[in-house]
């Protein structure tokens, strides 16, 4: 063989070898070619594109008021349960949680069950309480 010939060789080769070098690099780094193709199983959740352009929705959070007034819960100027108060749980629906005089159990025990209950809440004062 000549000379031209075997560089040409050693080219083709050395350019198989760096190909296979950013190969690997690639599929180790990217989790494969989907990562540059969009494509792939790289564990991402992503939104579709019209979702993801969508404006976000505005819908308004609304609030019912429970006063914990020493033991008691009240709502729409009523005594309720805890049970009463989790079953008003909606979509846009939280909870204003006013302390009036609240003892620390019954106080407690509201929150844990919004919390349990993955109801959104806000804590607030009395105004009464606020006043003295």
């Amino acid at each position: 063989m000549n000379k031209k010939g075997s560089a040409g060789i050693v080219i083709i080769i050395i350019l198989l070898i760096i190909g296979a070098i950013v190969f690997v690099l690639l599929n180790f780094l990217k989790g494969g070619l989907g990562g540059l193709l969009g494509k792939g199983s790289n564990n991402k959740t992503e939104k579709p594109a019209a979702e993801a352009m969508a404006p976000a929705e505005t819908n308004e959070t609304e609030y019912i008021e429970v006063t914990v007034d020493v033991n008691d819960y009240i709502l729409d100027d009523e005594t309720v349960t805890i049970d009463d108060i989790i079953a008003k749980k909606g979509d846009d629906v939280a909870v204003r949680v006013i302390d009036k005089n609240a003892s620390k159990n019954a106080y407690d025990a509201l929150i844990a069950e919004l919390d349990k209950n993955e109801i959104s809440y806000i804590e607030a004062v009395s105004d009464e309480d606020s006043a003295a």
